[in-house]
């Protein structure tokens, strides 16, 4: 069993990364910037997680309509405006604990 990994769009804070690093300190999480992704098109980034392994974090309404186009290795759906930076970072932790990599290939959650 793997670890989840994970890429954060650029809509999202890169505070939350920081966030998720401060209570798992061996975390794989990446913003837009560190991932060298920043203002590239939504079927990059998603190509870019595809073939990284890693499940995107995103609140962007645009991926959705990629998310049967493309193979993927897991999203996270976070409604846009619906929670707090505290609230993803817990959400990304448990996720962390509680899945395995395997687990969420080519599956979107919404939270």
């Amino acid at each position: 069993m793997s670890h989840l990994t994970f890429p954060l769009d650029e809509h999202l804070p890169p505070d939350i990364a920081e966030g998720v690093r401060r209570r798992i300190p061996s975390v794989d999480i990446l913003t837009t910037i560190e991932a060298g992704m920043r203002r590239r098109l939504d079927p990059a980034y998603l190509e870019f997680a595809a073939r990284s392994g890693r499940v995107l974090v995103t609140q962007d309404k645009h991926f959705t309509y990629l998310f049967s186009d493309i193979p993927h290795s897991g999203v996270f759906y976070l409604t846009r405006g619906s929670r707090a930076i505290g609230t993803v970072v817990e959400l990304l932790v448990i996720a962390w604990e509680l899945y395995s990599a395997e687990e969420l290939v080519g599956r979107i959650e919404y939270v």
